[in-house]
């Protein structure tokens, strides 16, 4: 299957498979992923967790949070980026098929 994005361009392939990534992560935003997951299983699974996320200030005692937002962050910009390749490409289709009529 041919990729449509560009890959990690920090780790492996083998780096990758080591940290069990599944394929669906491994797009444009890998490289956030893997910062975040290396840190939160080098951190105590009581303060890394959604839970403690949510909270206020989380931040200033957690050490994952940045990373877990910077990678949502990334997972947004590339849905929307998704989502204007989609619209354009039915915009042209929509317009192509009013010039046939």
């Amino acid at each position: 299957m041919e990729k449509d994005y560009k890959g990690s361009k920090i780790y492996t392939e083998e780096q990758l498979n080591i940290y069990n990534v599944p394929y669906i992560y491994r797009d444009y935003c890998t490289d956030d992923y893997m910062n975040y997951l290396i840190c939160a299983r080098q951190s105590s699974k009581a303060l890394e967790n959604n839970l403690v996320y949510s909270l206020p200030f989380s931040n200033s005692f957690t050490k994952c949070g940045i990373y877990q937002n910077q990678w949502k962050q990334c997972q947004d910009y590339r849905e929307r980026e998704i989502y204007e390749e989609m619209r354009k490409l039915y915009l042209k289709g929509l317009k192509d098929s009013r010039l046939g009529l």
